[in-house]
């Protein structure tokens, strides 16, 4: 029912990486780190107090949009495991 200070901090870039069939190949990262500051000794016992998040993604452009394989890893401020994903999407662009 209290308001707590936090911190946050992310690094994220994307670049090119190759040039396929005149179609730009994109890598994309970011590392997120998140820390709740003067947390209680309940919060720190449970691991609440620190989460860190990294993910990243190669993007293929394929028609209208762009087929991406994507890498996360760790968790995220309310997530209670610590998760790795492998993901395959596609987005669409309007």
């Amino acid at each position: 029912t209290k308001t707590f200070p936090r911190f946050r901090c992310e690094v994220a870039f994307k670049t090119k990486v190759a040039r396929l069939m005149e179609k730009d190949i994109w890598f994309s990262a970011s590392y997120s780190y998140f820390e709740e500051i003067g947390a209680s000794s309940l919060i720190k016992s449970a691991k609440l107090d620190q989460q860190q998040y990294f993910a990243a993604s190669i993007e293929f452009p394929s028609g209208p949009g762009s087929i991406s394989l994507n890498y996360s890893n760790g968790k995220l401020p309310f997530d209670k495991n610590n998760e790795q994903v492998y993901a395959l999407g596609y987005s669409f662009k309007f």
